[in-house]
């Protein structure tokens, strides 16, 4: 690749989509800092593990 960096593969059995791109936000920040999460969350496309981060450009 032209970066040097190589191609990650999925072990037997797992997709690409089975790989976490980034973390979910802690349990407890929903609860405690509603209003905050729910706007960062809507910011990113949504708190889920698939979401993709801001440097993940692919």
């Amino acid at each position: 690749m032209p970066n040097g960096l190589g191609t990650f593969n999925p072990p037997p059995g797992l997709s690409q989509s089975d790989i976490p791109m980034r973390y979910t936000y802690p349990g407890n920040e929903q609860p405690l800092n509603g209003a905050n999460y729910t706007s960062a969350a809507a910011n990113i496309g949504g708190d889920v593990v698939q979401t993709p981060i801001f440097w993940d450009v692919n």
